[in-house]
């Protein structure tokens, strides 16, 4: 999908390539995205670039307030809207990581997720890493994500399928090169939380190795109109 990208980059963006490119594609998080930024720059790890993409949500004007603190550590694109997909690849383009990690606008990181993340990668020579999640927002009470949707044995494409292994994408660490080589996100799949359960797939069809750590490192917020943790979504992803 062609798209007109306005990119302003940070006077404290570091100039040389990171470890680490954080990818955050945000639509209506106006409410959320201090907090997810927040989390963000308090890491533990901090050989990272943030790139932060605004897929031309109704809500710029609060929304560029709210992250006014941040703009000068920030890589910061804006679009017309395009879908998270389209968002998220828009984040690839732009980033010089060796390593991809994927946060929505409204989850929040705990201080050692990356460090957490990217000793598990480079200590088992992993391509692809996700950890586990607390829930918390709407009607969530001491649940955390694998609890519902569980990962057991070995992570393949054939895991994700019959569910044996269910990837969260805010808890997602993965080598950028592989992304790049499959295509990365799909942007013409419907807009029913499936694209990154597709690109998970393609990644491991293609030879990324990967594995899942149970440790709970992030907080996943649930809305009351997102599907994405659901049965029902789980359910047409896989007949998709």
């Amino acid at each position: 999908m062609e798209k007109n990208v306005e990119k302003f980059v940070g006077e404290k963006v570091p100039t040389s390539g990171p470890a680490v490119s954080v990818i955050i594609p945000a639509y209506n998080v106006s409410d959320f995205i201090g907090e997810t930024l927040d989390s963000v720059f308090g890491q533990h790890f901090q050989d990272f670039e943030v790139i932060l993409i605004n897929d031309g949500s109704p809500d710029t004007e609060l929304f560029e307030e709210r992250i006014g603190r941040y703009l000068a550590s920030i890589v910061y694109l804006k679009q017309s809207n395009s879908g998270v997909a389209a968002a998220r690849n828009s984040g690839i383009q732009h980033a010089r990581g060796t390593y991809l990690a994927f946060l929505d606008g409204d989850d929040i990181w705990f201080p050692e997720y990356l460090a957490s993340q990217m000793d598990f990668l480079t200590s088992n020579g992993f391509d692809f890493v996700y950890a586990d999640a607390q829930l918390f927002g709407a009607n969530v009470r001491d649940e955390n994500f694998m609890r519902n949707a569980p990962s057991h044995g070995e992570l393949s494409a054939a895991s994700l399928i019959n569910g044996t292994c269910n990837v969260l994408t805010s808890g997602t660490v993965v080598r950028r090169e592989n992304v790049v080589k499959v295509g990365g996100f799909d942007e013409d799949l419907p807009p029913i939380g499936m694209e990154d359960f597709d690109l998970w797939i393609r990644l491991l069809k293609t030879g990324t190795f990967g594995s899942f750590q149970r440790r709970i490192l992030l907080k996943y917020r649930v809305r009351e109109r997102s599907l994405s943790g659901s049965n029902i979504a789980r359910g047409e992803r896989t007949i998709a």
